[in-house]
């Protein structure tokens, strides 16, 4: 059977502005497995704001800084 019909779930580049502390210790703002516990805890936060939240008062993650959101901005 052919793996061309295999769709892969490909994630939206998230907002420019967005922090993890899993971004100075890997590199990416990805979950990190249990393999690495204490390395990229999941806090992140918003340089516009240097906070746990946006410019628009919503909570600054992986989830929510998607495009369609009034603060986001790619590269």
């Amino acid at each position: 059977m052919s793996d061309l019909n295999v769709s892969k779930k490909v994630a939206a580049p998230i907002c420019c502005h967005l922090r993890s502390n899993g971004m100075y210790v890997h590199g990416t703002t990805d979950e990190i497995a249990d393999a690495l516990p204490g390395c990229g805890d999941g806090s992140f936060w918003c340089l516009k704001t240097m906070h746990l939240f946006g410019p628009d008062n919503e909570d600054a993650n992986r989830q929510a800084c998607q495009p369609g959101r009034a603060c986001y901005e790619t590269v």
